[in-house]
């Protein structure tokens, strides 16, 4: 817990010096007041389209959770050196300290294009960080290497907070961003990495499988909601007065 909450203060510490001369509003406050909205937005824009995939999810979730222990034992079961090294390595992807690393280096580039891919990284990261956190805490479930009961749910608690999966929200948060940035063929290279991400806290017993199929959707969902958030704003036109004249300005605001 005390790791997550470090992470989540970070993120918001770093944003406004990273992105200051972009920044009209304080970090905190477009989070609450523009990501926010614009998730539950997303949400209620085609209410059968929400239904169909939430309820998909839902469905799914439930079949996991149903089936946790004999998946996550199966996972876990057959250790050897390979495989830990290979899953110890994949871990990183799912690090929020590894994600803010990176997303420091791509806005330390001269590049427009770059410096707002970090950003949007940020605050993806921030977004999925914060709900996973929330969610962590009402449903209070244990980890496997806690408990054999997959079914152990809903008492709150800041000790408890398998469901769901942060590093693997975190995962498929920036799988999803770098190929909607850079050319969706890359989903066929950061999927397959975000998803080893998963098995590597399967295997590591933090998590059952049901955590990592919650966090990929979250982290998914954050994901989309930043960059078309980012992009609306972006290329959000605005009329001024000048010299006797109106012109058109391009606003950016993070």
């Amino acid at each position: 817990m005390k790791r997550i909450i470090f992470i989540i203060s970070l993120i918001l510490a770093v944003i406004p010096f990273c992105c200051a001369a972009e920044q009209q509003e304080p970090v905190l406050e477009h989070i609450i007041f523009k990501d926010y909205p614009a998730m539950g937005g997303a949400i209620t824009e085609n209410p059968l389209k929400t239904t169909l995939i939430l309820g998909g999810i839902a469905g799914t979730t439930a079949l996991l959770i149903n089936n946790d222990l004999w998946l996550s034992k199966g996972i876990s079961k057959y250790h050897d050196k390979t495989k830990d090294t290979i899953f110890d390595i994949a871990n990183y992807g799912g690090d929020g300290l590894s994600i803010m690393a990176a997303a420091a280096v791509f806005y330390a580039l001269d590049s427009p294009r770059e410096k707002e891919f970090g950003a949007k990284l940020l605050e993806g990261l921030a977004v999925s960080g914060l709900t996973g956190y929330v969610v962590k805490t009402l449903a209070g479930r244990e980890r496997p290497s806690q408990t054999e009961n997959q079914f152990s749910f809903w008492h709150v608690s800041f000790s408890d907070m398998s469901f769901p999966s942060g590093h693997t929200s975190t995962a498929f948060m920036w799988a999803t961003m770098v190929p909607e940035h850079y050319g969706r063929w890359l989903y066929f290279i950061t999927y397959p990495a975000a998803a080893t991400v998963a098995a590597a806290r399967v295997y590591k017993q933090k998590h059952w499988v049901s955590d990592t199929f919650a966090g990929a959707a979250l982290g998914i969902f954050s994901a989309f909601v930043v960059d078309e958030l980012h992009d609306r704003l972006n290329a959000e036109i605005a009329v001024e007065h000048g010299y006797g004249i109106n012109y058109m300005t391009m606003k950016y605001r993070f």
